[in-house]
């Protein structure tokens, strides 16, 4: 580290005719052209895509806080503060140097050789912003203060994989005026059980943000899609938000489960805060196909959180899987049945009636209704789906908070 010096420095040189004349840089002065160098130095190659002898350069601001360089030569391992110093001094006399001078020559010369030494060594480039996010997402203590909020959901494919969609959801409050924000977000993940699998989305693979973003600035909310095979992974997400020049990143350890091959089975029960069905419907056989915020023939916007305000819209999505089509008439007969419960006394205890839709013939299942004069509790709605071909009956739940004021999340 080289600080900020309060008096600055001074360095001696001589003009044309030979006489000793002093300059100073640095200081706590409105003309402050000198500012201190802190460079993180990895001598070990963090990543195949990165240089050996890695080095991150921050700058010191008059405000005192140090931020990423923008300069090349900061993060080379060639560049010192005193070269920079001779090239403000030495600089303007370059093009007078008489027999007095020089002295100044050899020293610009030096400097002179100095960069021509930067650019033979293949001095470090800065790195891209997904880069450098990229690639320092995975750590386990990481500056930046945006916090985070994690869903994800699980759905059946064609084959033994699951189709997990991470949601990752970001205060809003911390990005600053929504008109003005620059967000890039990435992800990582991580298998425990095979050390050779990993996937990283940077760059034009980013997570995609949610199309409603715009229309709820106070969380925005950006998806990644992917099929993995049952087992435990870590799950890193990490935001750069250009416009404030803030980053945050955030880990998580999931378990992705195994739905059965045979039988009826449910995915999960998403609370969806965005579902509207969507005019290009996918062919036939293509019900799970999915992307960031589509799933099948419709876009699907989860919440973060599990938590609604009175006046909000209740808005469920969920899948159902091995139901048997009627012999008869070749679709599906599904009973399907809502129930709520209350938390009291720590336990969940059944309030209202059943809510019964009998002859369901869709597997894919969406219900919402307007929330009025529900009380300030945590509920769980539980959803019955039975198989009226087979006889099948495959339960899910999931919990969701009621607050006193509408809050769109």
């Amino acid at each position: 580290t080289m600080p900020n010096l309060p008096s600055g420095i001074v360095v001696q040189s001589f003009n044309s005719e030979g006489q000793v004349q002093g300059q100073r840089f640095g200081g706590l002065g409105p003309s402050e052209n000198f500012l201190g160098l802190e460079r993180w130095h990895y001598r070990e190659r963090p990543s195949p895509n990165l240089p050996p002898n890695f080095i991150l350069a921050f700058r010191l601001r008059d405000t005192g806080d140090y931020v990423l360089s923008s300069k090349p030569e900061d993060f080379s391992l060639f560049h010192n503060m005193s070269s920079e110093i001779m090239r403000n001094v030495l600089a303007p006399a370059a093009s007078d140097v008489s027999d007095s001078g020089d002295a100044d020559a050899d020293l610009l010369t030096l400097y002179n050789d100095l960069a021509l030494a930067l650019d033979l060594g293949s001095a470090q480039r800065i790195p891209e912003p997904d880069e450098l996010l990229g690639e320092l997402v995975t750590s386990e203590e990481f500056f930046g203060i945006i916090p985070f909020l994690l869903q994800v959901d699980y759905y059946k494919t064609t084959s033994t994989a699951t189709l997990a969609v991470f949601t990752v959801g970001i205060e809003g409050a911390f990005l600053g005026n929504p008109a003005d924000r620059d967000v890039l977000a990435v992800g990582k993940i991580e298998s425990l059980s095979d050390p050779n699998f990993r996937i990283l989305l940077t760059g034009d693979e980013s997570l995609a943000p949610a199309p409603d973003n715009e229309n709820v600035p106070s969380r925005p909310l950006f998806q990644m899609v992917r099929a993995l095979y049952p087992g435990e992974y870590n799950a890193t997400f990490g935001v750069l938000d250009r416009a404030r020049n803030t980053i945050g990143s955030y880990r998580e350890r999931i378990r992705v489960p195994a739905f059965p091959q045979t039988g009826l089975a449910l995915s999960t029960l998403s609370l969806a805060r965005r579902l509207v069905p969507l005019d290009d419907i996918p062919p036939p056989g293509a019900g799970n196909a999915a992307a960031p915020f589509r799933l099948g023939s419709y876009q699907v916007v989860p919440k973060t959180e599990p938590r609604f305000a009175n006046g909000e819209e209740f808005t469920l999505y969920y899948q159902i899987y091995g139901a048997r089509r009627d012999p008869r008439g070749g679709g599906l007969r599904l009973h399907v049945t809502y129930r709520f419960f209350m938390l009291d006394g720590g336990e969940f205890v059944p309030i209202g009636k059943p809510i019964a839709f009998a002859d369901r013939t869709e597997a894919v299942q969406g219900w919402s209704f307007p929330l009025r004069d529900w009380p300030q509790a945590t509920f769980q709605i539980e959803v019955t789906v039975e198989d009226l071909v087979s006889g099948d009956v495959a339960v899910g739940q999931t919990v969701f908070s009621i607050e006193d004021t509408r809050a769109p999340l």
